[in-house]
């Protein structure tokens, strides 16, 4: 028995070091997804790529701004299954990915509905 919890203790040493930031975007969101009827990971990314930048502040659990290795999310006005998207190499000067009213039309952002 204490062979196996030094063991898992070092696996699990070695997963913290290594894979830190991909196991942590993949076991919060996984955590997050199982929980909450709101969060959902958004169609272009996925589990483990994506990361929530600003969550909503009230009650509900899911996220306002987010972002991946590809694109930058903004969830959108009209409801909260419903997103915006902005290709990273489309940023331009006077573009705040945490303000999606500075994307703009023409910088290639688009929309998803759910």
């Amino acid at each position: 028995m204490k062979k196996r919890s030094v063991a898992a203790g070092a696996a699990a040493a070695l997963i913290g070091l290594v894979g830190a930031p991909t196991v942590s975007n993949y076991a919060g969101n996984l955590f997050l997804t199982i929980t909450s009827d709101a969060f959902y990971i958004p169609r272009q990314s996925t589990m483990v790529r994506f990361r929530p930048t600003v969550m909503n502040g009230g009650s509900g659990e899911w996220w306002l701004y987010g972002e991946d290795a590809r694109y930058f999310y903004a969830m959108s006005d009209y409801d909260h299954f419903s997103y915006l998207y902005l290709p990273r190499d489309k940023i331009a000067a006077g573009i705040n990915p945490l303000d999606k009213a500075t994307w703009g039309e023409g910088t290639g952002v688009d929309w998803v509905g759910r």
